[in-house]
């Protein structure tokens, strides 16, 4: 078929449609659905006690008319390209995928990319970096029935929710954090005041130890976490203990040389 086709592609994602219009087409949106992993798909690495899922695919749902706009009835082969842009290279295909004889009825077709045996993995969607403003930016290709890709490309865009998604890229901020403190050894300990409330079940901490004292000073450690008891000079290491909804203590070994800063960080998970 050598007739030009012309796309108006629905973005759908989750119960949210959102018509992007572009000069040829629109992406498709992520299926809100989890999806069953089979061995051929997985990675290396994959752990399948690892859940909830993130689907590996992609709803495209679109309108497929002639070059008069016409909307057109009948079976087509749809080929759809995913192009990364490098900035020393330029845009560079990632992913591809074909889905033959796509039923279209009066202009109207769906498919789910990631279906025939190229998953959409979160790798594919690596998103920007940082060595330019445009590096990592990502156009999605689209050809009929083998012929030339359309053009323009479509760029591929977050859909309103996914900006959440953001922060799997780093490390959750604590919800109470210490900064590195002086500590004392020995005694009644020392006592850092947080007053995050809540259930103190639903608290992960975290403790470190600094050694600043000259002359030879070992930095952030963990060394002797938790107390060590020497039957000849004593105790050493450090602890938390008698954590509530208010404060938490940390004892130092009153024979412990090499700590005298402690930082706390405390998370709420719930």
């Amino acid at each position: 078929m050598t007739t030009r086709k012309m796309f108006s592609i629905l973005l759908v994602a989750n119960l949210l449609t959102v018509a992007l219009v572009t000069a040829a087409f629109q992406a498709g949106g992520i299926v809100a659905s989890p999806a069953p992993r089979t061995a051929g798909d997985q990675p290396a690495a994959f752990d399948p006690n690892l859940v909830p899922f993130v689907p590996w695919m992609m709803n495209y749902q679109g309108i497929l008319k002639d070059s008069g706009g016409t909307p057109l009835t009948g079976q087509h082969d749809l080929t759809f390209t995913i192009y990364r842009y490098d900035q020393v290279a330029g845009y560079q295909s990632i992913w591809t995928e074909t889905h033959t004889n796509v039923q279209v009825t009066n202009g109207l077709f769906n498919v789910a990319l990631g279906t025939q045996g190229s998953p959409l993995r979160g790798d594919t969607f690596a998103g920007m970096g940082v060595n330019g403003q445009w590096d990592g930016d990502l156009e999605l290709g689209v050809k009929v029935d083998g012929g030339t890709e359309l053009s323009p490309r479509t760029r591929l865009e977050t859909v309103p929710y996914a900006h959440r998604a953001e922060y799997v890229n780093r490390f959750p901020k604590p919800h109470y954090d210490s900064g590195w403190t002086s500590v004392t050894v020995g005694g009644s300990g020392n006592t850092f005041t947080h007053n995050l409330g809540g259930d103190t079940d639903n608290y992960v901490v975290d403790m470190q130890f600094k050694d600043t004292v000259a002359p030879n000073p070992n930095g952030v450690h963990q060394r002797f976490y938790g107390m060590y008891a020497d039957d000849v000079t004593g105790q050493y290491g450090a602890y938390w203990y008698w954590l509530d909804t208010s404060t938490i203590k940390v004892y130092v070994g009153p024979h412990e040389a090499d700590i005298n800063q402690v930082r706390i960080r405390i998370w709420r998970i719930e």
